[in-house]
């Protein structure tokens, strides 16, 4: 729930779907997110259908979980040391030498 809330009444779409609070409600609601959006759409209630489509499309956006299985975790993590190495060798200087 906002602390202090922004003025939302000027909200449209997009700006409800990119505001972190009102992705919070959607996602993962609770009683004191609830009761602000519920009061909120009863102050507003010209908004609702701007509300409900935001909702639908931050409901819709999955991204799909990735796990990586151990055989390819141990890879990754030979790929990331390997360049880890390379990148100190290549910030060493080299100096040429005279002698």
């Amino acid at each position: 729930m906002p602390n202090a809330s922004p003025d939302y009444s000027n909200h449209l779409v997009n700006d409800f779907i990119l505001d972190e609070s009102f992705q919070q409600w959607v996602l993962h609601p609770d009683k004191p997110t609830d009761f602000f959006w519920e009061q909120w759409l009863r102050a507003h209630p010209h908004k609702a259908e701007m509300v409900n489509e935001a909702k639908h499309v931050i409901e819709n956006l999955k991204f799909p979980l990735y796990r990586l299985d151990e055989k390819d975790a141990d890879e990754l993590w030979i790929r990331i040391q390997n360049h880890d190495r390379h990148q100190e060798r290549s910030a060493s200087p080299s100096f040429p030498s005279r002698f």
